[in-house]
């Protein structure tokens, strides 16, 4: 028997019920049957798209992820200097950053709790969760244009790798503490610090000031202040 050909906009409206579901009751008590009430569809019809719960908190994780970051898969086919490039991955973040809402905020929270989750049960080898594998596929945008940047001769001999990791951890790190700060930290001062102090450190001429002594590499001065 062939199977019946899936709905995307189906699956897209299970995963905005589980994301509505979620923020209410939590990831925990959130159940299938109140997924399915939200979504508008049977419960065997959540079955058809995903085997589990956990599969959905999987396929939430890679969407979230996508999402963020769909400005950074184009980055490769831009015809622009890597410098530049590097500029767009830390202009993409915080614009992103800047749109912050009641919506997001919320959605931020139930990715990292299935992310505690996915590492608790890491710890019992007991998930189908592969987070390491979700990020890798996404460093696999950046690596390339770190390569670029080195055959140009535009940065150092960096290792793609660790270096991609460190961006991606960083600039994870500085979204995480801003939503919780966001009161109180300028976003475009964040921008322009992170900016000046990352990048310079790869750089391999660095051109951290010109002779004024009044404006960096990013055009915002030696630091701003």
């Amino acid at each position: 028997m062939t199977p019946l050909k899936k709905s995307e906009s189906k699956r897209k409206r299970i995963l905005n019920a589980a994301m509505i579901i979620f923020a209410k009751e939590g990831i925990n008590k959130g159940t299938i049957a109140s997924i399915a009430q939200e979504a508008e569809v049977g419960k065997g019809t959540i079955y058809e798209y995903f085997k589990s719960k956990e599969e959905i908190f999987e396929e939430m994780l890679n969407e979230f992820f996508q999402n963020m970051l769909l400005d950074w898969q184009g980055l490769n086919d831009l015809e622009i200097p890597t410098i530049k490039k590097l500029e767009k991955i830390f202009e993409y973040t915080f614009e992103y950053l800047s749109l912050i809402d009641e919506q997001n905020f919320h959605q931020l929270i139930i990715i990292i709790e299935i992310m505690l989750y996915a590492m608790r049960k890491d710890l019992s080898k007991s998930t189908q969760i592969d987070l390491g594998k979700i990020l890798r596929k996404l460093y696999k945008i950046i690596e390339p244009i770190i390569g670029d940047g080195i055959k140009e001769g535009v940065l150092k001999e960096i290792d793609k790798e660790y270096f991609t990791f460190i961006l991606f951890s960083s600039l994870d790190g500085i979204a995480l503490h801003y939503y919780f700060q966001r009161n109180y930290i300028d976003v475009d001062k964040l921008k322009a610090y992170s900016m000046e102090i990352f990048l310079n450190g790869i750089l391999k001429n660095k051109r951290s000031t010109n002779k004024s002594k009044t404006t960096g590499f990013w055009g915002v001065g030696s630091l701003p202040k």
